[in-house]
């Protein structure tokens, strides 16, 4: 009788080199992203095209994050791919989205740093919408699967609103009420670390599930 057996997949690396490579590999794909939000035409010519670009930009972050992630779990390259082009389109949408409605809603002198709610909020949506599409990978585990939504909401949201809570609370000490580098590469390394160590975690359960089978 023919029995199927669990993909066995050997960790080649230790765990700080997966760390640091799964924080690093995002740095990349967030950098990618600011390129591409510095090109105005993308966004003023129409709402399918922004969405568009980025689904784009999400595929190929899925992409290279699937290159490091298939040195320790079995997922199939095309599930996490296409999750993360869907997180990442409809969630940095929803984090553009929340990056200018305040300009209906909030007003202030220029230079002057007011504590804003908005990048809680695009952080939070962005996080959800990644966290649930990325999470098909982690199934039938369904504890990994509340895990990664919850870790994704709570780091993104939290990593978009450090740097503005710095910047009001330093108001009177730094020139500028913000930095572009804070602004945009912290939050990416909050949420790449937070969710690294997560990996990290899924890792140790999952070479206990590979020695069991």
């Amino acid at each position: 009788m023919n029995k199927t057996m669990p993909v066995q997949v050997q960790p080649t690396m230790g765990n700080t080199v997966f760390f640091f490579l799964w924080i690093g590999v995002n740095i990349v794909g967030w950098a990618a992203w600011i390129g591409l939000a510095t090109t105005p035409s993308i966004f003023t010519t129409s709402n399918l095209l922004t969405l568009l670009a980025f689904c784009i930009l999400g595929g190929g972050l899925g992409g290279a994050q699937w290159a490091l992630l298939r040195q320790r779990f079995p997922i199939i390259w095309y599930e996490w791919t296409t999750a993360s082009l869907l997180g990442f389109g409809l969630g940095l949408y929803a984090l553009l989205w929340a990056a200018l409605r305040d300009r209906y809603l909030v007003f202030s002198p220029p230079g002057t740093p007011i504590l804003e709610w908005d990048p809680l909020i695009g952080g939070a949506l962005l996080g959800l919408a990644l966290g649930c599409c990325q999470a098909i990978a982690w199934r039938p585990r369904q504890g990994r699967i509340l895990v990664w939504i919850v870790v994704n909401v709570m780091a993104w949201s939290v990593g978009m609103f450090l740097p503005q809570l710095a910047a009001f609370l330093l108001r009177d000490v730094l020139a500028v009420s913000n930095t572009p580098l804070l602004s945009t590469l912290f939050p990416v390394f909050f949420a790449a670390a937070g969710t690294g160590l997560v990996l990290v975690w899924f890792s140790g359960e999952q070479n206990e599930l590979d020695e069991r089978a």
